[in-house]
């Protein structure tokens, strides 16, 4: 009982002293990030400084504004868009940017991706998570039941993969077939657990 005693008043100090410093970080916060500082200038005063940090969301407009050229279409190519007008391939990728954006994910489609090999691939899907500004490509198998598109496909996965864009790490994968289509919560699913 005595131990038991000597223990409870040890944990019940450290956690006091845990529960203070985070009430002061909390405070801290309250006031403000780093990050903010920029935010609080005058735009005269912002013209004049290059920030040092940046909030998330300046890194993700920053992200959407670096141009870059997607594949173009062939002439006479069914055009299918999503709801924001976006130009895309399929049906299905009109729904999965569309889902993208209910999300608020940045992304960028068909955006050039060169290999280390110089090899420039345009995956379908260039997203951003803006918590940990890290850079997401997921590839839509829209004809999986289709032998020869898969052959072309498991080429292309084999050569990301070797590129250091590993399936379920920095690569998202959605399929479909024929009698399959896209499963929308699977995709809600990839996004929920790595871009949010």
């Amino acid at each position: 009982a005595i131990a038991q005693r000597d223990y409870d008043s040890l944990l019940k100090e450290v956690a006091e002293r845990e529960l203070k410093a985070i009430s002061g970080l909390q405070q801290a916060w309250e006031t403000g990030t780093p990050e903010d500082v920029y935010d609080t200038l005058t735009p005269a005063r912002r013209s004049l400084v290059r920030p040092r940090l940046i909030t998330d969301e300046e890194y993700a407009r920053q992200w959407l504004a670096e141009p870059y050229t997607p594949k173009g279409f062939k002439e006479g190519y069914p055009v299918y868009q999503s709801a924001k007008g976006q130009r895309v391939r399929s049906k299905s990728e009109a729904i999965i940017l569309d889902i993208y954006d209910s999300y608020g994910i940045p992304v960028k489609y068909e955006c050039p991706l060169r290999l280390r090999n110089g090899r420039v691939l345009h995956p379908d899907v260039t997203a951003l998570n803006v918590r940990l500004r890290k850079i997401y490509i997921q590839e839509h198998m829209g004809m999986v039941d289709d032998p020869r598109y898969m052959d072309q496909n498991v080429e292309r996965l084999n050569e990301l993969i070797l590129n250091g864009w590993i399936p379920g790490v920095n690569l998202l994968l959605t399929f479909e077939t024929k009698d399959t289509p896209l499963d929308v919560n699977v995709l809600r699913k990839l996004i929920e657990t790595h871009l949010l």
